[in-house]
C-alpha cells in the first residue's frame, strides 16, 4: 500500500534556515513571504561534480535540500544529481513514495542483461 503525502497548504514556504528552530514541523519554518527572492529557488549544489571514489560501488548522490535551496520547503519535492564512475554500478532499488516514471521492461532487460522473468522477480520484490 502506498499513500501520498498530503497537497501542501500553501504555494510555497522559503525556508528560515537562519534562525534556530525551536518547534518542529513539517518542514521548517518560513520566512515572511514579503522577503522571498529568486535565488531563494536556485542552486549550484548540483552542478559540482561529487566523488565517485567514496563508495565501492562507485557512485555519488548529491542532494538538493532546504539549506542550499531553501525553495523546496515543503514542497515534497528532492531533487540530487548522481555521478557514477566509468564502471560504477547502482544496485536495482525503489523508492516506494516517490513519483518517479517507471522504467520498460524492455530498458530493464538491455541494461541490466537479465531476461523476462528476473524483470517480473525485480518488480514484484521492489514494488516497480
Amino acid at each position: 500500500l502506498v499513500k501520498p503525502d498530503p497537497d501542501p497548504l500553501q504555494d510555497y514556504c522559503i525556508a528560515d534556515t537562519k534562525t534556530p528552530q525551536s518547534f518542529f514541523c513539517n518542514g521548517a519554518p518560513c520566512i515572511d513571504p514579503a522577503q522571498a527572492k529568486a535565488s531563494h529557488f536556485t542552486t549550484s549544489a548540483l552542478s559540482k561534480p561529487g566523488n565517485t571514489r567514496g563508495n565501492p560501488f562507485g557512485f555519488n548522490v548529491t542532494l538538493a535540500n532546504i539549506r542550499n535551496l531553501p525553495g523546496l520547503n515543503t514542497l515534497g519535492l528532492t531533487m540530487a544529481r548522481v555521478d557514477i564512475a566509468a564502471d560504477g554500478l547502482i544496485p536495482p532499488h525503489a523508492h516506494p513514495r516517490a513519483s518517479e516514471p517507471s522504467i520498460p521492461d524492455d530498458i530493464l532487460k538491455k541494461a541490466y542483461q537479465i531476461n523476462g522473468q528476473d524483470v517480473t522477480k525485480i518488480r514484484k520484490n521492489l514494488g516497480g
